[in-house]
């Protein structure tokens, strides 16, 4: 959980500072609810499916926190080879999933590769464990998976997050039922709810739900309750959440609570609690040095590991990308009129960013860090 809040804190700074491409999506608040779903799960033969706010469980699920930071920066050296980026990440082979965008994919995709595993003769025994917040289950996707989930009886453990707000739709506004509890029961499953700030009751919820999945109980709904402490992404500024909200959930701050909950019951000494910070002590500390250096730049690329492009396409992009640059900075052309060459110098302009700023970015992305930068701090 700690890890997951500092990898965040830092991602969210390094985007407002310029250095990440694309949308960011933290999951402060959501921490003790997606390390509990992970936890009770093991890699390459239980399956699942975290969604934006999920970087907890892809830590107890042992996603290790580089690849986290490869995806931010768009490295081949990354699970999805550069070709994706940020939340969208995972090792379907392995039966981690990639968050799809369109809300409720997931959990049709998880219901899949568990109905396959039925058909491979594997089942009871693997599970499959699907996160998705409140808003997910007014869609169409959401509906059809888990009708099909308990028409199958499928291994499923449905996580449903409600923090409250549908991007900046409030609960009152998305559904009609006094909890989204009723949901679960109109679907079939075998309901657990829990407060998703506590953690200790938050990680018994999981322990019970994800036995009865792999026992052959059915598919079971896990719904916890806590709040986005932030907004939809770091591009919107949550204003629409009302302050004395906040304020009530900063005090039931999950990482927070886990600590007092842990040093109460012995797992966790005091002098624990005072050790290096995640932000300075290893692995972390040496992932985020890596990804604080100025360096980080298209000249962290190395044309000397493996590289899609030929030398051909390399020159003609150098030679093009000269000229451009002579041609910006050049004086007027003699003879041609100064609308004529301000409307040209616009337009050489615009192309220049476009290129510096899009496409030698996307083209970078498929090239490997070299080897000798990145292992260092590994």
């Amino acid at each position: 959980m700690l890890l997951a809040r500092a990898f965040d804190t830092k991602i969210s700074s390094l985007y407002k500072a310029g250095k990440i491409t694309g949308g960011v999506y933290l999951g402060r608040g959501h921490e003790a609810i997606a390390a509990c779903g992970g936890v009770f799960l093991t890699a390459g033969y239980d399956v699942i499916a975290p969604f934006i706010r999920e970087q907890a469980a892809r830590v107890t699920w042992g996603e290790p926190i580089i690849e986290a930071a490869r995806a931010y920066l768009g490295s081949a050296l990354g699970y999805m080879k550069g070709r994706d980026g940020n939340v969208h990440r995972g090792l379907p082979a392995e039966g981690y999933m990639a968050p799809i965008s369109h809300l409720g994919s997931t959990v049709a995709f998880v219901i899949g590769c568990l109905f396959a595993k039925r058909l491979d003769g594997k089942l009871p025994g693997p599970v499959g464990v699907a996160f998705c917040g409140d808003g997910t289950t007014s869609t169409g996707a959401f509906h059809e998976a888990a009708n099909m989930a308990n028409v199958e009886r499928l291994p499923l453990v449905l996580v449903v997050t409600n923090n409250q707000f549908a991007y900046s739709t409030p609960n009152i506004r998305e559904f009609g039922e006094a909890s989204l509890a009723d949901r679960g029961r109109g679907y079939g499953f075998t309901v657990h709810e829990t407060d998703g700030t506590d953690f200790m009751a938050t990680l018994e919820t999981f322990r019970t739900a994800v036995n009865n999945a792999r026992e052959g109980r059915g598919p079971q709904w896990v719904l916890a309750k806590t709040l986005r402490m932030c907004g939809h992404g770091e591009h919107d500024d949550a204003s629409y959440i009302p302050r004395e909200l906040k304020e009530e959930y900063e005090k039931k701050d999950p990482v927070a609570v886990a600590e007092r909950q842990l040093l109460a019951v012995g797992w966790l000494t005091p002098e624990e609690t005072i050790s290096p910070s995640p932000m300075e002590a290893p692995p972390l500390g040496r992932i985020l040095k890596l990804l604080c250096k100025d360096a980080i730049t298209i000249s962290n690329f190395s044309a000397s590991t493996v590289d899609i492009e030929n030398s051909k396409t390399k020159k003609q992009r150098s030679k093009f990308i000269r000229s451009l640059n002579v041609a910006i900075h050049a004086g007027a052309p003699a003879g041609a009129s100064s609308v004529f060459f301000l409307a040209t110098m616009l337009h050489l302009r615009l192309l220049h960013h476009l290129l510096r700023d899009f496409l030698l970015p996307v083209a970078v992305s498929y090239t490997h860090l070299r080897a000798h930068e990145t292992d260092q701090y590994l």
